[in-house]
């Protein structure tokens, strides 16, 4: 099961592909072009993907459009935004209000704007994102109150 917030935006949702066991926040997949979320991995509020922008040298200022990818297990925190052409490999982490603009390795934790990498080596987390209790309240509750009662959530 993926979880997505009901104010979550998606331009052209059927360029979005979001893997199982996701939670998705307020956030907004901006997808003129493709935008791929692997399994496991959270995109955090205010995160805005986009995959589109224009040709500041062009005559015409046409639109450009590149494919944004997110590997498994990664972890998009409040407020970053991720840049037209973007792979971000299994495991990585984007900290909060991070703008990212080149490559994220795996299993990196990049930071800042331009975010920069601080950190190497995580691994690929094996928890289900929807387990998290931090979803909403509703949720939350709701799943607070199923362990106090000895009953599934």
């Amino acid at each position: 099961m993926t979880y997505i917030h009901p104010a979550a935006r998606f331009s052209n949702p059927a360029n979005v592909t979001i893997g199982p066991h996701c939670a998705i926040g307020k956030c907004h997949f901006y997808a003129l072009g493709e935008i791929v979320v692997g399994e496991r991995s959270i995109i955090g509020d205010d995160v805005f993907l986009c995959t589109g922008s224009h040709d500041i040298y062009a005559d015409d200022f046409h639109l450009t459009i590149k494919p944004i990818i997110i590997g498994s297990g990664v972890w998009i925190a409040t407020g970053g935004t991720i840049l037209p052409g973007v792979h971000i490999g299994a495991g990585a982490v984007v900290g909060a209000k991070a703008v990212v603009s080149r490559d994220v390795p795996a299993g990196a934790v990049v930071v800042g704007n331009p975010a920069q990498v601080v950190k190497t080596g995580r691994p690929i987390p094996s928890f289900d994102p929807i387990t998290l209790g931090s979803i909403d309240v509703e949720t939350s509750i709701r799943r607070l109150r199923a362990a106090v009662m000895g009953t599934d959530s």
